[in-house]
């Protein structure tokens, strides 16, 4: 993990309420703290790739036009992308704010690196010895 993100390009993070919201809200602070552009996206109820599995809902499309827009700002005027964190209420859509700094901040770089590590080896020892192909 990157200590420092300086000079990275903006970054778009959409994130539901699963099991990688903590790396997500870090990420987000990470890099805002870092310098970088970051527009931080958490819609509330929402699971795990909650945009390409609940195509139809207003979730999801109010996302994924967010998200391109992104991309389409990025392309035209990259200099122009304001860092923003926000709450996407689930039946109304409403954007809460919220600042970067509140963003998992009682999680230290060096807690958020053991967790990381953790992760890692408890994949690797409960890992298949062959991996099933798709």
């Amino acid at each position: 993990m990157s200590r420092n993100w300086e000079g990275a390009p903006p970054v778009f993070i959409c994130t539901g309420w699963e099991l990688l919201a903590d790396e997500d809200k870090y990420m987000a602070r990470k890099l805002h703290e870092d310098g970088v552009p970051v527009v931080f996206e958490e819609y509330e109820g929402m699971p795990h790739c909650f945009s390409l599995i609940l195509t139809k809902t207003p979730n999801a499309k109010r996302c994924f036009d967010v998200w391109t827009g992104f991309m389409k700002k990025i392309i035209t005027h990259p200099d122009t992308i304001d860092s923003k964190a926000i709450t996407v209420k689930a039946k109304t859509l409403e954007e809460v704010s919220l600042t970067f700094e509140s963003l998992l901040s009682n999680v230290s770089e060096e807690d958020m690196q053991q967790r990381v590590l953790t992760k890692k080896e408890m994949s690797l020892a409960s890992a298949p010895e062959a991996a099933p192909k798709l």
